[in-house]
């Protein structure tokens, strides 16, 4: 496993949902692995994911598949206005090959530019808020 500072901005629920996303075929132990977590918070997390149907579970022979419902809102209540695969956008990593991504559908420079957008909104969204305080 890999050393995690004390906290970070994405919950573990976010990273496996965005690594699942981008590899539906991996194996609990290899999103562990990247994560940084044990096999059986994975495997908690899967569950939790699964039961509010933010992930479907399928199976290939003795492997599962996983498919991600992006098309869901986030659960907290500010950000109810965002869906799953606005997440999933913003976590995609800039230096991952196209070819990383089984479920990737824009290339990096399109993410970028999606990313650019979204970060000059979220900063436009800010000062407007501010300005009206």
């Amino acid at each position: 496993m890999n050393s995690t500072p004390g906290w970070t901005f994405i919950t573990n629920h976010g990273l496996i949902l965005s690594y699942v996303f981008h590899k539906p075929t991996s194996t609990a132990r290899e999103i562990a692995d990247h994560i940084g977590i044990t096999e059986r918070t994975t495997h908690k997390i899967i569950a939790d994911l699964a039961m509010e149907g933010y992930l479907i579970r399928s199976k290939k022979g003795n492997r599962n598949t996983y498919r991600i419902e992006s098309d869901l809102p986030l659960r907290h209540h500010t950000k109810e206005d965002i869906m799953v695969s606005e997440l999933i956008e913003a976590l995609k990593s800039r230096s991952a090959d196209k070819t990383d991504c089984e479920n990737c559908k824009i290339t990096p420079s399109q993410w970028r530019g999606e990313i650019k957008s979204a970060l000059e909104y979220a900063m436009f969204q800010y000062v407007s808020d501010n300005d009206l305080k």
